[in-house]
């Protein structure tokens, strides 16, 4: 079940509640959209049409938008302005995100294509992070959106991969090969 692999990202985002801002009533979404984890498990779960690399990478992508809709958050992009940011707001979040989305499966899918978990896992996807870097500062003119995330979920992106061919997608396996492919950096 990918869909289990970054619930524990998703339910701190989300405070185990919905992403509906009840303390901004100005910005009011109908009750059908407001992202719940029940709702996010059902989406991601119900991708059986998708590699297992694909599947990963779009929990990713929807981790970004996530992050990018939670509202308020004092002094970051959200869905009501820019924070103290003035290169960026949450439509130059969203253009990154669709831009970099692809990134992510190909992340997963080296992951899948690994002959062992060591160090070397971080070389071969340097590249692709590098690669991905540049299509984020070209989508987002120049603004650093995505930069972080860019390098921990590729890096958890590709252990997930990995683990994909054991059936293990527990947080704990996630987290644990993760550390393995980072220990170079």
């Amino acid at each position: 079940c990918t869909h289990k692999l970054f619930l524990p990202l998703l339910y701190k985002l989300s405070n185990g509640v919905s992403f509906h801002s009840r303390a901004c009533p100005r910005f009011d979404i109908p009750h059908s959209m407001w992202y719940t984890l029940p709702t996010i498990n059902w989406e991601v779960s119900s991708m059986t049409l998708f590699s297992p690399a694909d599947a990963i990478g779009s929990v990713c992508t929807l981790a970004l938008l996530l992050e990018v809709s939670a509202t308020p958050k004092p002094g970051l992009v959200d869905r009501l302005g820019n924070g103290a940011h003035n290169d960026m707001d949450f439509s130059t979040f969203l253009s990154s995100a669709a831009a970099i989305a692809p990134y992510f499966s190909a992340c997963a899918k080296a992951g899948t294509e690994l002959p062992a978990l060591d160090g070397a896992a971080l070389a071969r996807i340097r590249p692709l992070g590098v690669q991905c870097d540049q299509v984020m500062l070209a989508a987002a003119k120049g603004a650093n959106t995505h930069k972080g995330a860019i390098f921990s979920l590729g890096i958890l992106a590709c252990a997930a991969g990995f683990l994909h061919r054991e059936g293990d997608l527990s947080p704990a396996a996630v987290c644990a090969a993760a550390a393995i492919i980072a220990a170079p950096a």
